[in-house]
């Protein structure tokens, strides 16, 4: 049960990561600053699954027999009747690593946390050895490595090693202001509040991707802040450079000017580009951004048991009987009968007794299908995809389509060749 959950939340990530991904290269090219969709791909990647588990887990408290219906309209979905839902698993993945499973989710948080405290407590230790400055007339603390970068949680502060003294006074000036739209913006704050995803789901390596996007994505529109006060873009790349230079990475306790090299790359990519709407170019990131977010959001949802059916979170109506409705569904084609040909040649004869849902659209909802009487196991698997393949009328009620549960009949006999009769 566990792992088919991890599972659902990998799954869940990566379509919001990717959605979020195309949804930056447009917001990129419309020239505007992109972090909110970093931060949407991560609330997503986090509320869906846990919306998800809860009502699954107060919908098999309550189990009176009737099908589930969505607490919360925000995960209600409509592809799941679709054969995308025969794609996923009935019953849940690995319930005997369960046990295991939780003591490494455990542990793996755990281990989250217990850095967390270690980067903020070595930054308050840390802190003890930094002196008071003026800097361009703006009061800093003044360490000899750590920096440029914001730190502190209820209060932030600035902090610059001592190196920053020997720039220039542009760079200087560049450096601060950086520093500074980061405490306007609350980019420490932020980065902390999605920290806790990762802090809640370790295991889950797309949130991991999500947030370093997010983190990479505050320093950008950082910079395109800065660059728009006027600040010269030469001068402030080779401000980037020089930071990058000086091989001080920011821990999770501190939001600074520079990152990985990789990251600095991406920034100075962005600050230089000179974006250009296409309408191409557009159309490609809404349909990728969109299809991917739908994508997210249909994913199927774990089974809770393996005796159980899966789960749908749609609201649907109940099936009828095909006595109860006013137009019985009706059989418009049908594939042809295979009988099987060892049975064939062996001369055996026998029936099989089906039932299933015929949905809304007139097609057998996936995963309806049961044998109700049989003679041999081997008219089975022939008879119910002779069924699954065939195409009806949809029943009606009051004009309306219903869905219906038919029984079908189907005879295999050798006089006149394997013939089908009418329910």
């Amino acid at each position: 049960m566990i792992a088919s959950w991890m599972m659902y939340g990998i799954v869940v990530a990566l379509c919001f990561g990717l959605a979020a991904h195309a949804a930056e290269h447009l917001i990129r090219l419309c020239g505007k600053q992109a972090r909110s969709v970093w931060v949407v791909a991560l609330a997503g990647s986090v509320l869906v699954p846990l919306v998800n588990w809860t009502v699954a887990a107060r919908a098999e408290a309550a189990a009176d027999g009737s099908q589930a219906i969505p607490l919360l309209p925000v995960v209600a979905t409509s592809l799941l009747n679709s054969p995308l839902q025969a794609y996923a698993p009935v019953g849940p993945v690995l319930p005997q690593w369960d046990g295991l499973l939780r003591i490494l989710w455990l542990a793996m948080s755990l281990a989250m946390v217990a850095l967390l405290s270690v980067s903020f407590w070595r930054l308050a230790r840390q802190r003890r050895g930094w002196r008071s400055a003026t800097l361009d007339g703006r009061q800093v603390l003044v360490s000899s490595h750590v920096g440029p970068a914001v730190v502190g949680m209820l209060t932030h502060e600035l902090v610059m090693p001592d190196w920053i003294f020997g720039l220039s006074h542009s760079m200087r000036r560049a450096a601060l202001q950086h520093e500074e739209e980061h405490m306007r913006a609350g980019d420490l704050r932020l980065m902390t509040l999605a920290s806790l995803a990762v802090l809640l789901f370790p295991w889950n390596i797309p949130l991991w991707w999500q947030l370093r996007r997010l983190r990479t994505a505050l320093e950008a529109d950082c910079d395109a802040r800065v660059l728009r006060r006027g600040t010269d873009i030469r001068t402030y790349g080779s401000l980037l450079l020089e930071v990058g230079s000086r091989a001080w990475y920011p821990r999770m306790a501190t939001l600074a000017l520079i990152e990985r090299r990789s990251s600095l790359a991406r920034r100075i990519a962005i600050m230089t580009a000179r974006p250009r709407l296409r309408i191409a170019q557009a159309c490609v990131a809404v349909a990728a951004a969109g299809a991917f977010a739908l994508l997210a959001c249909e994913a199927p949802v774990p089974s809770q048991s393996s005796d159980e059916a899966q789960l749908i979170f749609v609201a649907v109506e109940p099936a009828y009987n095909e006595a109860s409705v006013d137009e019985p569904p009706e059989r418009i084609s049908s594939p042809r009968l295979e009988y099987p040909r060892l049975l064939q040649q062996a001369g055996i004869e026998g029936h099989v007794l089906l039932q299933g849902i015929v949905g809304l659209d007139g097609m057998i909802e996936p995963g309806s299908v049961e044998i109700l009487e049989s003679t041999h196991e081997a008219f089975e698997l022939p008879s119910k995809s002779l069924l699954e393949r065939t195409v009806f009328r949809p029943g009606k009620v009051d004009g309306k389509p219903v869905r219906v549960l038919i029984q079908l009949p189907i005879q295999f006999t050798l006089i006149g060749g394997p013939d089908e009769e009418t329910p």
